[in-house]
């Protein structure tokens, strides 16, 4: 199999951060920006690019993420989809190339092609050598890092932070690589960097090969660099060293909390409406909080709200499977739970308490466990989606959003109560109150059941119900062309422009006036348009607000209810658009 010999380099590190790896030349630049985090030691759950001859040159990123569309002018360049485009159409002896992690932080790295290979033996990529451990991530990109470590100021509660860096286990990388990156020349993929990793998290080889992988004998090829008396003398390096025993992946909960400061435990105790004093002492605080979290009663709560992905994940590492390696992204309901704890000496591990897997085990045996659990998280999602609706849901609609799906459909109003009551109060953002749920962004019941008056509840298809609330609301046409916009032409955002959207649309949701609208991009935001791109922009925005389902209007679209010429237009009559105060861009 041919294959390229890659140096791949942190840019700006010193001493410098780099890895030597080898990638069969038939890997997509999805598939290769999957090799690269894994290589460097990243996460993967920030977006990355490929750029060849900087700006104005190539630029490669998966189609769904993607700043502009093929030969776009805005910035003189060509763009290429990377699910769909090879490496062997680019990569050329002596090559380099950049290649960006995490927009934010901008962890750019130079890559070097120092090798083309005719006759690679594996189907899978390998790291041959290595120098340096990564970062931690989300730390500020290569110079916060450096900062970071500089920066001796003591924390409030007397201890001293440094940031420290993900140990580098070559082996355990080239395990992971063998595993779930072998290749198969008769799959086409075309997935997104993002969707292979939810193909390797959900356990399956992320790059599509029919054989599993654990069954095959590795053999790495040797450093060309590295003489042999060096590999001997590593041989008896590792020989000699003691075996270390990994830490198990779960924890007492007291054991855990005491690695919280006492600011910690309070707020914590807050979000679980536990009454904790400030005056008592930190034992006394985890005493408190260990005897409600700890119960098998509130624990099985939260275990109904588990999908069946996370259940999975779960069941594997109480059956003492190896813990996977991103805790963020595969136990969300356990993380907001506050049930998982990162290992503060490795930012790549994370324990869950021990009170959890002992729980899960016992619960998890009860025939009924499952049909509970996917009813619960049905109706615990149905909340969610009437929340950013409506605001204000009465009983009777929210049971004809459960009956959407007539294997979970309660018996009645009363049973349907009885499950709402079951969600743990942290994980509710509703109050009770006249025979309806009322969300908690709603100040004031009576001026919002004023505004939407006999207007009809829109009732969502179950599949937008499945999805995170407001992520369905992003789908739209005028969503999509805004968010396009916004990625090509704002030249600085405090907020990647994903999460500037999400709160754009949540803003319009809660029928926020325009003028506020402008304010929160212009001024808590800081974005920069020139004049003219600010012109066309508020068209965007304006027709955004049109095509977005508020509460006002119980879910609908003003343009559903005939009204695209509602309040949003009205405020902006009332302001001048170019003597409006707003930072213009240079």
């Amino acid at each position: 199999m041919s294959a390229y010999q890659l140096k791949v380099m942190l840019k700006n590190s010193h001493p410098p951060i780099w890895r030597r790896v080898i990638v069969p030349d038939c890997l997509t630049f999805s598939q290769l920006s999957v090799v690269f985090n894994v290589a460097m030691g990243w996460e993967g759950y920030h977006l990355s690019d490929f750029q060849f001859g900087g700006w104005q040159g190539l630029h490669i990123i998966d189609k769904d993420e993607a700043f502009g569309t093929a030969n776009d002018d805005f910035f003189f360049r060509k763009d290429f989809p990377a699910q769909t485009t090879y490496i062997r159409d680019f990569l050329g002896l002596k090559q380099k190339f950049t290649y960006t992690y995490d927009m934010g932080d901008d962890w750019q790295h130079q890559v070097t092609v120092e090798n083309i290979l005719t006759d690679y033996p594996h189907d899978y990529p390998l790291v041959i050598k290595y120098k340096g451990d990564c970062p931690p991530e989300d730390c500020g990109g290569i110079y916060g890092f450096y900062g970071m470590m500089d920066d001796d100021e003591p924390e409030e509660d007397g201890d001293e932070f440094y940031p420290e860096c993900q140990p580098y286990d070559l082996e355990d990388v080239n395990d992971f690589l063998s595993f779930h990156c072998v290749l198969d020349p008769s799959f086409t993929d075309t997935r997104t960097t993002r969707q292979i990793y939810e193909d390797i998290f959900a356990g399956r080889n992320g790059f599509g090969a029919k054989e599993p992988a654990k069954t095959r004998r590795r053999s790495q090829p040797p450093d060309q660099d590295l003489a042999m008396d060096d590999l001997v003398a590593q041989l008896k390096k590792l020989l000699a060293a003691p075996a270390v025993k990994k830490p198990a992946p779960f924890k007492p909960l007291k054991e855990l909390y005491q690695n919280l400061t006492k600011a910690d435990l309070l707020d914590l105790g807050q979000a679980k409406g536990i009454p904790l004093k400030s005056a008592n002492a930190k034992k006394q605080l985890i005493q408190t909080l260990w005897e409600t979290t700890a119960s098998p009663e509130v624990i099985q709560s939260y275990l109904y709200l588990l999908d069946d992905q996370e259940t999975t994940r779960l069941k594997a590492i109480a059956n003492g499977k190896k813990p996977p390696r991103q805790s963020g992204d595969i136990f969300p309901i356990l993380q907001d739970a506050d049930y998982v704890f990162f290992d503060t000496g490795n930012h790549q591990s994370f324990f869950l308490a021990a009170e959890v897997i002992d729980t899960f085990r016992q619960c998890s045996q009860d025939p009924g466990f499952d049909e509970t659990r996917r009813r619960r998280l049905w109706i615990y999602k149905c909340l969610r989606a009437a929340n950013i609706l409506y605001g204000i849901t009465p009983i009777p609609i929210l049971q004809q959003l459960v009956q959407l799906d007539d294997r979970f459909s309660p018996d009645g109003e009363t049973a349907l109560l009885r499950e709402t009551d079951a969600i743990p109060p942290d994980m509710r953002s509703w109050r009770l109150e006249d025979g309806a749920l009322i969300s908690v962004r709603v100040p004031d019941k009576d001026a919002l059941l004023a505004i939407q008056g006999d207007k009809p509840f829109y009732i969502p298809t179950p599949a937008e119900i499945e999805q995170e609330p407001e992520h369905f609301l992003l789908d739209t046409p005028q969503a999509k062309k805004t968010r396009t916009y916004l990625k090509k032409s704002v030249s600085y955002s405090r907020l990647p422009v994903d999460d500037l959207m999400l709160r754009l649309v949540v803003l319009i949701v809660l029928n926020t006036p325009f003028p506020k609208l402008l304010e929160f991009l212009f001024k808590e935001q800081n974005i920069r348009f020139t004049r003219r791109q600010l012109s066309h922009f508020v068209n965007l925005l304006q027709d955004l607000c049109h095509h977005t389902r508020c509460i006002i209007h119980r879910g609908h679209t003003p343009e559903e209810l005939g009204d695209s010429s509602g309040q949003q237009e009205e405020s902006l009559q009332k302001i001048d658009l170019f003597t409006l105060d707003f930072p213009e861009k240079d």
